[in-house]
């Protein structure tokens, strides 16, 4: 990976949290950075000022200056830009990380609020942005990064919180047009925006958020690096996300970004559960790998199945969890074990008597041969061959019961329901599950259409659930947000 060393970089917003966390990235490569923010003055309610932010910049390695400037006065931008191209020679680097929210409707948004989120957001993004450009044209490697996410123009992005959605797609639409306007000269411009909610004083602004299912401002500030090493004529007009970034660079253990890695994580605004910028081939790749070992393991699922059972565990679930509801001897855990391993976090729940289900007269039949806890031995070998023993968590238990037992609220981003097939016992599973999936959560039912049982259940199914995809011999459902 490249370096920053000796290079500028100027940095709106970067007292605390995302912003800190890019500047002190760069610092420890040497770099110099410029903070420019209003926070001269501590603040009791928000930790941290640009005085702190230069310490700790120093402290790290790096070159800083600390520059009071409200990002909404031209004359406040023009004169901090000079300040810091006089004291450091030029810029290298921009960073749009300065924002404002409020994520109110539009009848609760007065509009001194809203002046503040495009102020802020738009007007001072698209104003630093150009009193930079003279400057970074004269760089050898010049970056622009945006914090803000790929436009996606659905109106459930706008219609909870109007106002904001505006503002921040503002400051997305400044990377669409000024990337190509630029780009041609060597200027990359680019968005980065995280993939989960990221812990930083911020959270106060989002009710209801647990901290505990956040990932650190490190993650963002590592995407950021190596997006900003990356030669400038290459690498531009680009909406990343901080996960995708990582993955491309080799990172595969997302576990230490993650505040509690035992939680569920939480997707952030303005990104579907299953968006993903992983790269179709590779994705491919993959399943070619691991698909024989896999289904070396006695079982029904089809090869295909097992695929889409990878992808949505590690591509779309809303969380890292997974609760499968009869597992056998694990080729369908395999897959989704595997699915949430490459993702770097989270846990597969695997429930199952492993003495089959006694309403079942072909299960009795199959363990006829069994001694007890014969299946749920092997079933555990293949766990450890796979290599995915610390992600699964056995709970041998009934379906019903370990319902009762469930500890983790409404958490589970997959469900798989193939214990007993008939019609009352998948009924039963599902309305003692489904109040545990998240919002956004899929449902896969097992052997629809070959057994009447799910077959005639998935068509009873709540509206509160939509069709979402079929695979070989499975039926997939999506909680609505």
């Amino acid at each position: 990976m490249g370096t920053l060393q000796g290079k500028t970089m100027f940095i709106t917003g970067a007292s605390r949290g995302i912003g800190l966390a890019i500047a002190l990235r760069a610092a420890r490569d040497g770099a110099n950075v410029a903070i420019a923010a209003k926070s001269n003055v501590p603040n009791p309610k928000l930790p941290g000022t640009i005085h702190t932010a230069a310490a700790e910049i120093e402290a790290a390695g790096g070159r800083a200056l600390a520059i009071k400037c409200d990002i909404r006065e031209e004359a406040d931008v023009r004169a901090a830009v000079e300040q810091c191209v006089a004291h450091f020679g030029g810029i290298d680097i921009c960073v749009n990380n300065a924002s404002a929210i409020s994520l109110t409707g539009t009848l609760d948004t007065p509009m001194k609020r809203f002046d503040l989120m495009f102020g802020v957001n738009v007007r001072g993004t698209f104003l630093v942005t150009q009193a930079c450009l003279p400057h970074l044209r004269k760089s050898g490697n010049p970056h622009v990064l945006v914090l803000s996410p790929p436009l996606d123009m659905k109106s459930k992005w706008f219609a909870p919180h109007v106002a904001y959605t505006m503002a921040k797609f503002g400051m997305s639409q400044c990377v669409l047009g000024m990337a190509a306007e630029f780009g041609r000269e060597g200027i990359a411009i680019n968005a980065l925006w995280p993939r989960t909610v990221i812990h930083t004083a911020a959270l106060a602004m989002i009710p209801g958020v647990d901290p505990r299912r956040c990932r650190k401002p490190e993650i963002v500030a590592d995407a950021a690096h190596a997006i900003l090493v990356k030669p400038s004529h290459s690498f531009n007009g680009r909406f990343a996300i901080d996960e995708d970034v990582l993955r491309a660079e080799g990172v595969a253990d997302f576990t230490p970004y993650a505040v509690d890695p035992s939680q569920p994580l939480l997707i952030d605004l303005f990104l579907e559960p299953f968006q993903a910028g992983d790269d179709k081939h590779a994705v491919l790749a993959r399943l070619k790998d691991i698909g024989p070992a896999i289904q070396s393991i006695q079982g029904w699922l089809d090869p295909n199945a097992g695929g889409v059972l990878y992808q949505i565990a590690r591509l779309q679930s809303p969380t890292a969890v997974v609760v499968e509801l009869g597992s056998w001897k694990g080729r369908s855990t395999g897959w989704l074990a595997t699915g949430i391993k490459d993702r770097g976090v989270g846990r597969v729940f695997a429930v199952d008597t492993w003495r089959g289900t006694e309403t079942e007269e072909l299960h009795k039949r199959m363990l006829a041969g069994y001694a007890p806890d014969e299946l749920f031995r092997e079933f555990r070998a293949n766990m450890q061959q796979l290599g995915v023993a610390d992600i699964v968590e056995p709970m041998q238990m009934t379906t019903l019961e370990a319902a009762a037992a469930w500890p983790h609220g409404a958490c589970i981003g997959v469900l798989h329901i193939d214990a007993s097939h008939e019609y009352e016992d998948v009924r039963a599973d599902f309305e003692a599950w489904e109040r545990y999936v998240a919002p956004g959560g899929f449902i896969v039912f097992d052997d629809v259409p070959s057994w009447p049982g799910p077959t005639r259940f998935v068509q009873e199914l709540p509206p509160s659930y939509e069709f979402f995809t079929a695979s070989p011999n499975q039926h997939w459902v999506r909680k609505r947000v």
